[in-house]
């Protein structure tokens, strides 16, 4: 059962007219917002303007910049201008993963949530998919986590949450980047169509280790929120 640590936690955000999936992580006594790079764009910088829905509305929040991850991991890290979650409701990073562990990542596919109202303090709530941990090179540079899933356009910069085997708590491993794909031949009247083709999902999910935004967290220090 995903646990509201990780609901919570997970945002439907809109930049520059288009939507995307971030989720917050706290680190150091404060609260960032985490999402893919791709999502805010790779120019990005300083302080800007980005929506998070909220009572089925895109609130303005300004946002600033801590950092884009290194070894051209697909992570952006952001300093929010106060809380938005009760650090009680903690979702620690992990530390350790196993090779076919069922694994969960969530996210707004194609725009779309679901509607629980005051249950999820009126933020919008995130689709869950499951999936398994299917290939990784942890601790590379960039440390990839590969997961066997469909992922969906949405869930870009979304969390992938996993329970520690020990003590069966929920923790965010990675962040979902994209999807592998792979062009297929269109077949017609049982011939087939060599000039067309379409592109299909693989079910091979990319994902980059949290640990990288961690170290854009402490190579970029700033004070807690007020």
């Amino acid at each position: 059962m995903i646990t509201a640590n990780a609901l919570q936690r997970t945002l439907h955000l809109s930049i520059n007219g288009s939507t995307g999936t971030g989720f917050l992580l706290d680190h150091g006594g404060r609260q960032y917002l985490i999402t893919a790079k791709h999502v805010i764009g790779a120019g990005a910088s300083g302080t800007f303007e980005l929506g998070i829905m909220n009572n089925k509305a895109w609130t303005p929040v300004k946002v600033s910049l801590v950092g884009h991850a290194a070894h051209e991991a697909d992570i952006s890290v952001l300093a929010l201008p106060s809380a938005i979650v009760a650090p009680s409701l903690a979702l620690p990073a992990a530390k350790k993963s196993h090779l076919t562990q069922d694994a969960y990542f969530l996210g707004f596919p194609y725009g779309d949530f679901g509607d629980v109202g005051l249950l999820n303090q009126n933020y919008p709530m995130p689709f869950v998919k499951r999936s398994i941990i299917s290939s990784f090179n942890n601790g590379g540079r960039p440390s990839i986590i590969y997961l066997d899933g469909h992922n969906n356009p949405g869930f870009s910069g979304g969390p992938v949450v996993i329970f520690d085997p020990d003590t069966k708590q929920l923790e965010v491993l990675s962040v979902v980047s994209a999807y592998r794909s792979e062009r297929k031949e269109i077949q017609h009247n049982g011939l087939t169509r060599r000039d067309l083709s379409v592109k299909v999902n693989t079910g091979i999910v990319l994902t980059y280790n949290v640990l990288h935004a961690i170290e854009v967290i402490e190579a970029n220090p700033i004070g807690p929120a007020h």
